[in-house]
């Protein structure tokens, strides 16, 4: 079972934080809603080859 890594993002409608649980295999993109303000976030996630995530988050059309 691949780990699960616990990040935050910040939402880019009401700025306020969020937490978000990626697992190492996870990658593309994903659509959450803001735990504060209930709009949607897209979150687009990368796996490098060094197993490290990286994600960015904008509002979701």
């Amino acid at each position: 079972m691949e780990a699960i890594n616990n990040k935050e993002f910040i939402c880019p409608y009401c700025w306020e934080t969020n937490s978000l649980q990626l697992e190492a295999d996870l990658h593309g993109e994903l659509i959450l809603d803001c735990e504060v303000c209930c709009r949607p976030c897209l979150l687009r996630i990368e796996v490098q080859l060094d197993e490290t995530s990286h994600f960015t988050v904008e509002r979701a059309q």
